[in-house]
C-alpha cells in the first residue's frame, strides 16, 4: 500500500511538473511580424504603423482592442482609391483565421498612431498592444523614415 502512495504521489508531482512546462512553452497564438512605425514629421502627432500579424493558433483570433502607451489612441484604418484621391478611413478590428496573417502595409490596412507623445517619439520606437480573443501581445516597432525593405540605391 506504501508503494502504491507513493507512486500516485509521484505521478501526481510529475503531472503538475508537465502541466507548468506546458504551459511556460505554449505558442502566443498572436505574432507581430516586420513591424515598423513610419517616424513623425516635425511637428505632427499622427503617424502610421505595418506589420504582419500572424495566428499561429488552431482557432480563430478576434482583435478586441488596440492601444500604446505612446499615443492617446491606435486605430486600424484602410486606404482605398475614391475620385482619383487616396482616402484613409477607419476600419473594423478583424478576426483572424486560424494559421492566417493580416498584412498591413502602405496603401492599405495600416495602424494610426494618434495623439503621440512627442517625447516617446524621440525613443526611436512605439509600441502596439494587440488585445484579442486570443490574449494580449506587445510590440516594440521602430520608428523608420521609409519601409525596411525599400531599395533606394538607384538614386
Amino acid at each position: 500500500m506504501q508503494a502504491v502512495s507513493r507512486w500516485v504521489r509521484h505521478c501526481g508531482a510529475a503531472l503538475c511538473l508537465a502541466l507548468v512546462a506546458a504551459a511556460h512553452g505554449q505558442v502566443q497564438a498572436l505574432s507581430v511580424e516586420q513591424g515598423w512605425v513610419r517616424a513623425l514629421p516635425p511637428g505632427k502627432t499622427v503617424t502610421a504603423g505595418f506589420a504582419e500579424i500572424v495566428n499561429r493558433s488552431t482557432q480563430a483570433c478576434s482583435i478586441e482592442a488596440l492601444a500604446s502607451p505612446q499615443a492617446e489612441r491606435v486605430e486600424l484604418h484602410s486606404t482605398a482609391m475614391e475620385g482619383g484621391v487616396m482616402r484613409m478611413r477607419p476600419a473594423p478590428l478583424p478576426t483572424l483565421a486560424a494559421n492566417s496573417a493580416l498584412s498591413l502595409a502602405p496603401g492599405g490596412l495600416h495602424w494610426m498612431f494618434i495623439g503621440v507623445d512627442r517625447h516617446a517619439a524621440h525613443a526611436g520606437a512605439l509600441t502596439v498592444t494587440i488585445t484579442s480573443s486570443c490574449g494580449e501581445l506587445s510590440a516594440a516597432l521602430p520608428l523608420l523614415r521609409m519601409a525596411p525593405d525599400s531599395d533606394h540605391s538607384h538614386h
